[in-house]
């Protein structure tokens, strides 16, 4: 028997109990939800919504139909001319003659006599070229043209209506420019009876004609319209005009061109309106991910981006005084001379005291940054589709959020008729899953549900049996509430969202699931010769924060991990409660003073609010993907996310 001594000096006596396994919750999942953001996040999921070709009555294109085809007339009259540009280049010295007689369905239907328009607009253009050979870069540029404005026209299930259409379409300008250079009967008959007769000019302009017919023969009607702009925007705004290979990146340096700046314009336009407030933050959602987003190699490399041109914050010497700025102050460089104005020691972040940022010549870059704040909840929406998915598919709710935005947003364009198949997730993080043989023992990626969004710290991450987000979060934080809005923080299965419990032990009645790589982060490593990187996962309690740092494991492309759990847990008596927390030595997850994110006290959730409490007095401000304490910090730029994360990796502590 305990002396009284003893029992005071030690009041705790501690027991192992083997108890059945139903009574110990299987443990938490938590995947990262990656670092590589992909600006066309928001622009490919909204822009599915809407209807923009004219397949049925191209000559009749009813108006809100042809609103988005007239809004981005500049963007795909260059995406026309830099193919037309391309091709032509790779189709003029070819031999035509060999290529009309393979058993292409659309060279034979523009070649035989169905379209007899088709091979006297190639004999007249050969017959003009021959006569003026500068008259045919002008023909092409108004085949261009006429090809922007029958963009998504051309049906690719009726390709002999269409072909019809288009051969009418486009034969008037080479007969206009026949008539202009009285190019006649005698002038054109060599070529129509005897192709040799003007073989060069022949080709060539056969392959210019054929040009319309190439782009328009792409199936639009299975490429929603955000896919659109994004893959053109990648493949065709994103190169150099003179050498067509991906030289730069969209809006990466001061001599944007004109396409660019007007696309830019179009995205801030939609930017203004994404949360109903038409708040006016000055850069749209494709500048707004390159200023949130830390290069991912190299943290002292200047950002792509031109987001501060309307804020005066572009110019070179600026943007890299910017970035000595933060270099200095975070004591990456202590002897740096940021500017000659100012040399020595930062004290504080360079954007915190706008005195010194007005002598460091930042302060418009600061005034960029601080905005940001003001449309906090534009930004979460349009951040959210700049990471990965956590499913394929999406909850009723969040689908019905999605459409009022996209209603909100488009209502000047046709919204397509209800269809699931526009909010599936392309590119998940979650490809498929399954918990004891549930959904479905085949892992088809449409019935994974398991997952939702959550807070770890290192950014968002995606969890299984998470359980009720508003019982491990205070709902009187304002940053929970809005992240509940907009993030759904709940599966399919959220009315009954309590913590799992297992049936039963063993392999198949445990958690599996495939991952999957953001695309864009692979396609950089693959297009670099790197190893492909890894996916970061935590195993932790369901009551408790992902500890991605503490406690994350990497888990590789290409193989297949397995995780052994035993599991085990600490439960103790009503009585220890009239202990005072310095004689007991722990705390109760109701005795949450002092908490502000989390409504129960664990070490893992009191330790992570420390971290952020002290990276944000450190930094100045929150990365957008990180729980804050109120809505008046200052959002991170790509500088400040890499002093905010330098500082919660500096932490050292156990859970």
């Amino acid at each position: 028997m305990q002396s009284f001594s003893e029992a005071h000096k030690f009041p705790i006596i501690s027991t192992v109990e083997t108890i059945s396994v139903k009574d110990v919750p299987f443990p938490a999942v938590t995947v990262n939800a990656g670092k590589v953001l992909n600006p066309w996040g928001f622009v490919e999921k909204m822009f599915r919504f809407v209807e923009f070709g004219c397949y049925d009555s191209p000559l009749d294109c009813p108006d809100k139909r042809e609103a988005p085809r007239r809004d981005l007339r500049f963007f795909t009259n260059d995406v026309v001319t830099r193919f037309f540009e391309v091709v032509y280049e790779g189709l003029k010295y070819s031999d035509l003659g060999k290529l009309k007689q393979t058993n292409n369905e659309e060279c034979r239907l523009l070649t035989d006599y169905t379209f007899p328009e088709f091979g006297k607009a190639v004999a007249l253009m050969a017959a003009i070229t021959r006569k003026k050979s500068s008259r045919a870069g002008a023909i092409r540029r108004k085949l261009a043209e006429a090809t922007a404005d029958t963009f998504a026209m051309f049906s690719v299930r009726d390709i002999g209506k269409s072909l019809g259409w288009g051969t009418k379409k486009f034969y008037p300008i080479v007969q206009q420019e026949a008539v202009w250079y009285e190019v006649n009967e005698t002038v054109v008959a060599p070529c129509l009876e005897r192709v040799q007769d003007c073989p060069d000019t022949y080709n060539q302009s056969y392959a210019a004609l054929l040009l319309p017919f190439l782009f328009n023969r792409v199936p639009y009607e299975d490429l929603e319209l955000g896919d659109y702009i994004s893959y053109f925007t990648r493949r065709v705004l994103s190169v150099s005009h003179t050498k067509y290979n991906e030289t730069k990146h969209f809006l990466s340096s001061g001599k944007s061109s004109k396409e660019e700046l007007e696309l830019a314009q179009f995205l801030l336009n939609i930017t203004n309106k994404v949360d109903g407030q038409q708040t006016n933050i000055g850069i749209n959602l494709f500048e707004m991910t390159k200023l949130l987003d830390r290069p991912a190699n190299n943290p002292r490399e200047a950002q792509a981006f031109e987001a501060g041109r309307s804020f005066g914050c572009v110019a070179e010497d600026t943007i890299r005084t910017w970035r000595r700025a933060w270099h200095n102050y975070l004591g990456m460089d202590n002897h740096l001379v940021i500017t000659e104005d100012f040399s020595g020691q930062l004290e504080e972040p360079p954007c915190a005291n706008r005195t010194i940022s007005e002598i460091l010549g930042i302060e418009n870059c600061c005034v960029m940054t601080r905005g940001l704040k003001q449309g906090l909840e534009k930004v979460l929406i349009l951040m959210k589709y700049a990471i990965q998915s956590p499913h394929f598919s999406q909850t009723i709710e969040e689908i019905t959020w999605e459409t009022d935005i996209a209603s909100g947003l488009l209502q000047d364009y046709e919204i397509a008729p209800f269809n699931m198949s526009r909010f599936w997730n392309k590119n998940p993080r979650v490809y498929k899953c399954q918990y004891d043989q549930e959904p479905d023992t085949t892992l088809k990626m449409i019935y994974c549900d398991l997952f939702t969004r959550s807070y770890t710290n290192e950014g968002f991450g995606y969890t299984f049996n998470a359980g009720n987000f508003w019982k491990r979060h205070k709902e009187s934080n304002e940053f929970n509430q809005m992240f509940h809005k907009i993030m759904f923080p709940f599966n399919k299965n959220h009315s009954n969202d309590k913590v799992i419990y297992p049936e039963a032990t063993g392999e198949i009645h445990g958690l599996s699931l495939a991952l999957m790589l953001n695309k864009h982060e692979a396609a950089d490593f693959e297009k670099e010769g790197k190893e492909l990187p890894s996916i970061k996962l935590t195993i932790h309690d369901p009551k408790k924060p992902g500890d991605m740092q503490g406690t994350g494991v990497l888990v590789h492309p290409g193989y297949i991990t397995t995780f052994l759990v035993t599991p085990s847990q600490v439960m103790s008596s009503e009585d220890i409660q009239r202990l005072e927390k310095g004689r007991r030595k722990c705390v109760f997850p109701f005795e949450n003073d002092g908490m502000d994110i989390f409504s129960e006290y664990t070490q893992s959730a009191c330790v992570f609010e420390c971290m952020l409490k002290m990276a944000v007095e450190k930094c100045g401000c929150v990365p957008w993907n990180y729980p804050r304490f109120d809505l008046t910090t200052d959002v991170c730029d790509y500088l400040g996310v890499f002093c905010f994360e330098k500082v919660l990796k500096g932490v050292k502590y156990t859970t």
